[in-house]
């Protein structure tokens, strides 16, 4: 009786209205098959993007798993439906074991999402029209008011509107880059400069700061201080009030944070956080140092399985929420993309991925990455473009490349400084800034204290003792 009530609603339903059935029960299957599959459709569909009633419950109990990183099965999302009525009409638990067995695998899902999302913007088209109908028969209303009704309506029906466009006109650019200069100009006046600062003033005059849509990737060898680097941008833009998210894939927050703190403490042994016994003076300027960092806007996303379609997800959400100014991920390499490619198709997908989410979100995104051993045969040991490694498609898609280097390291004694003299390598970091895509290139160099792992600008003048603020 079931099974023929499920045919008489299915066949009305499509004669009604837009709707593909056999799409949404895939999707639904699709997520039950697979872990995660959830994460491939999350942007294309929403629970209001099913016909079916109880299709709707169900892709809203996952969602909900989801969101709470539970994981989506038989037996969770049985158990978030299982009072829900159109859930037990359609029946039951065995309605919920046909869709696992709809498909066997969820390769497709992302097609069938495309086709649910088009009959649902087709459906909301239809019911814009007759909104608009209504619109039009009632001689009350201004004409004037009804256009403009109407054309909202097909817009909003259609999902243009959408946190970005992709249409933009020359006349709203030319508006938006002179606003921009205008800003930037009454900035400069007041001695401030616009976007996230990267903590270094010599770097942040040299490129105008990191700038919303931009791609920076900091790369190096390792042990020459690219953890160390990204976490003086974050602590510097997280204190300016910037929204800071860190994406640890090798190292845990804890770690992260033992180094903030040990960077910003005064007095205390680098190691007195791991297994060694604290004197009381370390134990109250740690508790000092803690209460401090407790304050500032950084967030870690740490998840080893972390992939691209997760990511793009969760910084979404911290989008909608305003909690998302600036993105770190440490280190593109661990990064994981579409399993059924290369590993360098895969690291370009993620690349490429980055750089959109950049520009999608309107936020600078840095993330590092390695280089590979061929600076190592060569004499002066200055790492290049060509050192990124697993995939050119890295110096594609950025907005900025930073290289970074202790000449030291090496055994290199000497440097030379802009103004030509020569001095002791002993604490310095070099930042190749090898590519700008809308402004010059060249070196800038650094201090490095590797025990606390704080940096800060070189000074000409001989000025270059540790400094007890962040660079």
């Amino acid at each position: 009786m079931n099974q023929q009530k499920n045919q008489n609603q299915r066949s009305i339903v499509e004669e009604d209205h837009p709707s593909a059935i056999d799409a949404e029960k895939a999707i639904l299957g699709g997520c039950l098959a697979e872990i995660e599959a959830f994460d491939r459709v999350a942007d294309i569909v929403s629970p209001d993007s099913f016909y079916m009633p109880v299709h709707k419950a169900i892709f809203s109990a996952m969602k909900e798993l989801h969101d709470k990183n539970d994981v989506i099965d038989l037996t969770t999302v049985h158990d978030k439906v299982k009072s829900d009525e159109a859930f037990n009409s359609a029946g039951g638990v065995k309605y919920l074991l046909d869709l696992a067995n709809f498909v066997s695998s969820a390769i497709y899902i992302e097609k069938h999402a495309m086709i649910v999302r088009e009959k649902e913007v087709r459906r909301n088209i239809m019911n814009a029209c007759f909104e608009i109908a209504r619109s039009a028969r009632n001689e009350a209303l201004d004409i004037d008011e009804v256009i403009k009704d109407f054309l909202s309506k097909a817009d909003a029906s259609a999902g243009v509107f959408n946190e970005s466009t992709d249409i933009v006109s020359m006349d709203d650019a030319i508006k938006v880059s002179l606003e921009t200069f205008t800003s930037n100009q009454a900035n400069l006046n007041k001695g401030t400069l616009t976007g996230v600062t990267t903590g270094s003033e010599t770097i942040d005059k040299m490129i105008g700061r990191l700038q919303p849509g931009n791609l920076l990737i900091v790369a190096a060898r390792p042990a020459m201080g690219k953890t160390a680097f990204a976490l003086n941008i974050a602590e510097s833009a997280a204190t300016e009030g910037d929204n800071v998210v860190i994406v640890s894939l090798e190292m845990a927050p804890r770690e992260l944070v033992n180094r903030l703190i040990i960077r910003n403490s005064a007095g205390i042994r680098s190691d007195v956080l791991k297994n060694v016994e604290a004197t009381d003076e370390e134990t109250m300027e740690i508790h000092r140092v803690a209460g401090k960092l407790q304050k500032l806007p950084i967030r870690f996303i740490r998840n080893n399985s972390i992939n691209v379609n997760k990511l793009k997800t969760m910084c979404r959400k911290l989008k909608k929420r305003g909690k998302i100014d600036l993105l770190i991920l440490d280190y593109l390499q661990l990064m994981s993309g579409s399993k059924s490619q290369n590993r360098e198709q895969e690291i370009s997908e993620i690349s490429r991925a980055m750089k959109n989410l950049a520009t999608e979100l309107n936020i600078p995104v840095i993330a590092l990455s390695q280089l590979n051993r061929a600076l190592e045969a060569r004499q002066d040991k200055r790492p290049m473009m060509s050192d990124l490694r697993e995939s050119g498609a890295i110096e594609q898609d950025a907005d900025m490349i930073f290289l970074l280097n202790r000449p030291a390291k090496y055994g290199i004694e000497k440097v030379e400084t802009d103004g030509g003299r020569e001095i002791s390598s002993q604490g310095i970091l070099m930042c190749d800034i090898a590519k700008q895509r809308n402004g010059a290139t060249g070196e800038v160099m650094l201090m490095h204290n590797n025990t606390v792992t704080r940096i800060w600008d070189y000074d000409e003048s001989g000025n270059n003792d540790f400094k007890d603020e962040p660079f």
